[in-house]
């Protein structure tokens, strides 16, 4: 097991939806510390395990959605792709607006503004690209290989 600075990101959400092996890996290995005592857990191991199980429940109850309707999850992802593909729009006129208010003689406030929407966007943009990132991991688990 690494270090948590040097895995950080490897274990983030983003990450284990797009990696269902290692997901599945990873709730092993939390249910394993769950066992022990639990002063032996550190405080980021708890937190870990705690991404880790809310990964795993997304991706469980968006299989049973999957395996339910079928044609309807397709319909999801493309709309999800869809939806993705808007607020990858909205980011860069946002990124656009920021950076040609920075270029003029705005006021700071104005300014700011524009720099939480760009944030606010983003936030947005990777909410979008984890739900179609997940989607896609489901479909993928139920393809014939």
């Amino acid at each position: 097991m690494c270090l948590l600075m040097s895995c950080q990101d490897k274990f983030s959400y983003s990450y284990l939806i797009k990696h269902p092996d290692v997901l599945k890996q990873e709730v092993k290995n939390c249910e394993k510390m769950s066992e022990q005592a639990q002063e032996n857990i550190s405080l980021a191991q708890k937190n870990e395990c705690e991404s880790v199980m809310y990964a795993a429940a997304n991706m469980i109850s968006v299989l049973e959605e999957e395996q339910a309707d079928p044609q309807a999850f397709g319909l999801k992802i493309m709309t999800a792709e869809s939806a993705l593909l808007d607020a990858k729009v909205e980011l860069s006129k946002a990124k656009q607006n920021y950076e040609t208010l920075k270029t003029k003689n705005v006021d700071s406030a104005m300014l700011q503004v524009a720099k939480d929407k760009t944030q606010e966007t983003e936030q947005n943009e990777q909410k979008k690209q984890d739900e179609v990132n997940l989607l896609l991991s489901v479909a993928g688990l139920s393809s014939p290989e």
